[in-house]
């Protein structure tokens, strides 16, 4: 579907003219349905992390730098996916101001340490990934970031809001269908308490299946060793 397709399904049901055109359409209908679809997209993409808008950030250091630029449709971070590649090591972090403050101001800043560390932070009005230690060598980073961007053109450009009447969603589309009917209802003074209560709920069942949903152990999760006492023997070392 693009957002001339749910706009068009919306319009269907109220039931109003369908339109033809809707980015650049001065008809009073059309522009209610877009602001409504906005709005929609821009709501939902807020509501959870959703797994199509989830991407994996690689670069590379260089020495003496601390600073590094974050990806340019960078929202938030995903926890406990920075990774150096180049070490196989994971990035401890994010830092607190606090800790980072004590990393470059006591005498940790000048105690020899191979973990990496990091922290999002404002530099001269601009938000970067900042490293501690300073990186003296070349290596590769890794995390996974989420992304502003919850619809994209014809073309595959990602963007944070509709701009043409053929781009199309990176969210569910049925999602956006049913969030931008209840909205269009409201904003032109009809019922639509039910209409909101179906996306509502609907959010809810695609919330809890996005990406899955894993194995819950009552004994609690075990996080994976290469080597440990569940899979060395007791005896026979090299046998």
């Amino acid at each position: 579907m693009s957002l001339l397709t749910i706009c068009q399904d919306v319009a269907e049901v109220i039931p109003i003219k369908k339109p033809t055109q809707i980015v650049g359409n001065n008809d009073d209908n059309s522009r209610i349905l877009l602001g409504s679809a906005q709005a929609a997209g821009k709501w939902l993409a807020r509501q959870h992390d959703w797994t199509a808008m989830v991407k994996e950030y690689t670069f590379s250091t260089v020495a003496s730098q601390e600073d590094y630029d974050l990806p340019s449709d960078y929202r938030f971070i995903q926890d406990q996916t920075g990774w150096d590649r180049s070490n196989y090591e994971p990035i401890r972090g994010p830092l607190t101001p606090q800790a980072w403050q004590e990393h470059k101001s006591s005498v940790l800043a000048s105690t020899a340490t191979t973990w990496k560390k990091y922290r999002i932070r404002d530099v001269s009005g601009t938000r970067k990934f900042s490293l501690f230690p300073t990186p003296d060598a070349v290596e590769s980073l890794v995390f996974e970031y989420l992304s502003n961007s919850w619809c994209r053109s014809s073309g595959g450009t990602d963007q944070t809001s509709w701009q043409a009447d053929t781009d199309v969603p990176i969210l569910d589309e049925y999602l956006l269908y049913l969030e931008t009917l209840w909205r269009t209802l409201n904003r032109m003074g009809l019922p639509y308490a039910e209409e909101k209560n179906e996306a509502r709920v609907t959010l809810d069942i695609y919330k809890a299946r996005d990406g899955g949903i894993k194995k819950l152990w009552l004994a609690g999760g075990a996080k994976y060793h290469l080597i440990g006492p569940s899979n060395v023997p007791d005896t026979g070392f090299g046998a």
